[in-house]
Formats: structure tokens, C-alpha cells, sequence
């Protein structure tokens, strides 16, 4: 009777520790995408749970439906990755990243959602163009419609990263292991303590009886 009860007591805590451990560990080293379309470039960043940036992993960029790709590139030493696609291909894409020993970390995109192409030809704007009597001292500023649209990109790059900055970090702060998931790996290890101490108790009450 008493090696039946040590049998599943060392069962049980072998049974617990194969179906949590792996799976907290898995928890941890979850890897996350970010990314977006900037122009003709995929620009994102990979992190695991911890907020470790991954580094130095694979980028593949594949086209939604027959799972070709698109785009390939690595991430540097932050995590960050920027990938070059073909600006026509308007489409839903899938990022993924290879974070080795089978960590695969993948989001999805619309191409379509992004407009990046900034249209200047509005009559509307020509017409407001000063004509040669208007030009005072000769000191005429000529854009063209390329140069208008590089400034304006410019100007919402710089406004729009640091925003995804934020979100990033933001991201990052929420992957990040929660008091329930640490209190339910503590409540783990005394489980464990106490199915240790019962087996001790149980083992020393069957010597005492003999």
C-alpha cells in the first residue's frame, strides 16, 4: 500500500511538472511582431514576452493566399527589421519571424489600408500659384508636386514614429508576464512543496506504524 501511494505521489508532481513547466517557459519566450507600411518598406520590431528584442532572426513577408514571399530581411540587434517590397502589391500580407528553437512569431497586414501616395494636382491648388506680376523682387520658390509630397511625408514621419514608439513599448508592457500569472507560478511551487511534504509525511507515518 505504501509503495503505491510513493508511486503516485512521484506521479503526480512528474505529471505537473511536464504539463507546466514547458508551457510557462513557452509563455516566456512567446514572440511578438509590430509592423507597418512605410513607402515600399515593411518596418517593424520583434520582442519576446520578457521584452527581449530578438535578434539577428529571419523576416520573411508572404503574400496571403499561395504563401509565396514577398519580401525577406533580419532583425538587428534591437529586434527592429525593414523589408523591402514591391510598392504595387496592395494586398494582405503575412510577417513572420523566425526566433529559432521553433519560436515563430507572426502578424498580419493590409497593404491596401496604407495610402501613401500624397496627390497634389488639385486645380484648385494651381490656380493659387503666384503668377509673374505677384512675384515680388524676383524671388520666386518653385515645388514641384514630388517635393511637396517628400515634405509632407516627412512631416508625418516625424510625427507618426514616436507614436509608434509608444505602442511598441506599450506592447511590450502588456506581453510581459501579469501579478496572476506570477501568483499562479508561486501557488505552483508550493503545490509542489506540498505534495512533496504530504509523500514525506505519509512515508513516515508507514515506518512509525511498523
Amino acid at each position: 500500500m505504501r509503495v503505491n501511494r510513493v508511486s503516485l505521489s512521484f506521479a503526480v508532481i512528474v505529471a505537473l511538472f511536464v504539463i507546466i513547466y514547458p508551457a510557462t517557459i513557452a509563455m516566456a519566450h512567446k514572440l511578438n511582431v509590430f509592423a507597418y507600411l512605410e513607402d515600399s518598406s515593411i518596418l517593424g520590431e520583434a520582442y519576446f514576452n520578457d521584452g527581449a528584442p530578438a535578434r539577428n532572426c529571419e523576416v520573411l513577408v508572404k503574400a496571403e493566399g499561395d504563401g509565396s514571399v514577398v519580401g525577406r530581411g533580419w532583425t538587428d540587434e534591437d529586434g527592429k527589421f525593414s523589408v523591402n517590397i514591391d510598392p504595387s502589391n496592395r494586398k494582405i500580407v503575412t510577417i513572420v519571424v523566425d526566433g529559432g528553437m521553433g519560436h515563430l512569431g507572426r502578424v498580419n497586414i493590409n497593404l491596401s489600408s496604407f495610402d501613401n501616395s500624397t496627390n497634389m494636382s488639385d486645380s484648385n491648388f494651381i490656380d493659387k500659384l503666384p503668377t509673374e506680376e505677384e512675384q515680388i523682387e524676383n524671388l520666386v520658390v518653385t515645388l514641384d508636386e514630388k517635393e511637396i509630397a517628400s515634405i509632407v511625408k516627412s512631416v508625418l514621419r516625424s510625427e507618426i514614429e514616436p507614436l509608434h514608439a509608444e505602442i511598441i513599448q506599450l506592447r511590450k508592457e502588456l506581453s510581459k508576464p501579469g501579478f496572476n500569472q506570477i501568483m499562479g507560478g508561486v501557488g505552483y511551487i508550493f503545490g509542489l512543496i506540498g505534495i512533496a511534504l504530504w509523500f514525506k509525511k505519509g512515508y513516515g507515518d508507514g515506518h512509525d506504524k511498523r
